[in-house]
C-alpha cells in the first residue's frame, strides 16, 4: 500500500527503467545448444504519477499508471526424441519408475533419425 498526504501544489514525477541484452553473456545451455551470440531482448518499464488538490484543504487526488514492455528475440527449447533404437534401449533396463514415466509421456513416439531437425 502506498499511502501519499494531500497538498494544496500539484506534484508528480516520471520514470523509465530500461532492461536491455547488451551486457549479457550467452548462458551455458544456449552454448550447449550451439547459440552463439545474446538474444536480443528490451524491456522498457514507464510510468508516472501526479497528485494534487480538488478543492483547496479538502480533497486531493492522486494516480500512478506504470507499463510494461517486452521485447525481444522468441527462443525455443530443443525437443530430444530417442530412436526406435534408443526406446529398444530403454526398455531393455528392466523395471525402473524413471524409464517407464519418460517411455509413457513419448506414447509411442520416436524419432524417424537421430539428427532429425523438424520446423515448427
Amino acid at each position: 500500500m502506498v499511502y501519499s498526504s494531500g497538498t494544496n501544489r500539484w506534484h508528480g514525477a516520471v520514470w523509465e527503467r530500461y532492461n536491455g541484452s547488451g551486457f549479457n553473456a550467452i548462458t551455458a545451455d544456449q552454448h550447449r545448444n550451439g547459440v552463439t551470440s545474446v538474444p536480443r531482448t528490451v524491456e522498457n518499464t514507464p510510468g508516472f504519477k501526479i497528485g494534487g488538490p480538488l478543492w483547496k484543504n479538502k480533497l486531493f487526488i492522486f494516480g500512478s499508471p506504470q507499463w510494461d514492455h517486452l521485447r525481444g528475440d522468441e527462443q525455443g527449447s530443443q525437443i530430444v526424441i530417442p530412436t526406435a533404437a534408443g526406446v529398444a534401449t530403454l526398455q531393455s533396463l528392466g523395471t525402473n519408475d524413471n524409464v517407464q514415466i519418460l517411455l509413457n509421456s513419448l506414447n509411442g513416439a520416436v524419432a524417424p533419425s537421430a539428427t532429425k531437425t523438424i520446423s515448427i
